[in-house]
């Protein structure tokens, strides 16, 4: 038997998304002598964003859309590390956390995917049901499908991709129950898909109408309540429940370790995909 080699470099990896699965896969498929792995990662199930909106619409099960971390860094020889990065030190070449020492580190690469946005919308956070978390949100709904019945409603603030597929997801979801939940799509823009092109725009809202899902457009949403989303211009929609789909966040504490980032606090990168300013 071949003594291994002795380690030369530690590649850390923060978070389990869809680059750091494919850095495993190849380096299981073709491991690089002296080279340590380590993946932190808080949660052992890692979702695959393309079937999500299947498994809200109750099309796929929870384990037909997730990679198990857990196999993937045994299969691969690479570490595992359940534990959620805090911060990171720069000069030291350090992964903090809150409840462990720091990790050590050649390179780090970060794939932490983004958190909910502090929504500026009164009640948001007594009475609104965030998308993200995801495990969060499927422990919610799992609940709500005991509790609400033909006639409720429930709006999903947010006219982005996200939001349409949520509100479109959440209709057939509960109709396959036999649930005739009303369901609202609520916008600020003047159309949904902002971010895409009109022609795009406008069969997604036929797709909307052919599901009976209500739009409304033109008026940001500025408060929630356990019965009804109030829009700006003096409007209220009607929901017993209200789902926010309302764009990404940067976590805090990339830009609060000294990384440069943008305005919106998301890592910035250059060419190669390195950190102008540390391109460790």
């Amino acid at each position: 038997m071949q003594p291994s080699a002795p380690i030369e470099r530690d590649i850390v990896l923060i978070g389990g998304g869809h680059a750091h699965v494919a850095v495993l896969k190849m380096f299981g498929m073709k491991p690089e002598p002296g080279v340590r792995i380590t993946l932190i990662a808080r949660d052992i199930m890692t979702p695959y964003s393309g079937m999500l909106p299947g498994l809200l619409r109750d099309v796929y099960s929870h384990d037909e859309c997730h990679i198990d971390l857990g196999k993937l860094t045994r299969w691969s020889g690479a570490q595992l590390i359940r534990a959620a990065a805090s911060g990171l030190d720069p000069i030291a070449q350090e992964v903090l956390f809150e409840d462990r020492p720091p990790l050590a580190y050649d390179f780090v690469s970060f794939d932490i995917g983004s958190t909910p946005p502090k929504a500026n919308i009164a009640g948001a956070a007594e009475f609104g049901l965030p998308i993200k978390p995801l495990d969060s949100f499927l422990s919610r709904l799992a609940e709500l499908e005991v509790t609400l019945e033909s006639g409720a409603s429930l709006a999903v603030i947010g006219g982005g991709a996200g939001g349409v597929e949520t509100a479109l997801a959440m209709r057939r979801r509960f109709q396959k129950q036999g649930v005739d939940l009303r369901v609202t799509l609520v916008c600020k823009g003047n159309r949904v898909l902002p971010g895409h092109s009109a022609a795009v725009a406008k069969r997604m809202e036929r797709a909307l109408s052919d599901a009976d899902v209500a739009v409304t457009l033109g008026s940001d949403a500025i408060a929630v309540t356990g019965e009804a989303v109030q829009l700006q211009d003096g409007r209220q929609v009607p929901a017993d429940v209200t789902i926010l789909a309302t764009g990404a966040a940067a976590p805090d504490w990339p830009a609060q370790s000294g990384l440069r980032t943008d305005d919106g606090g998301f890592i910035t990168i250059n060419q190669f995909l390195h950190s102008p300013s540390h391109p460790e």
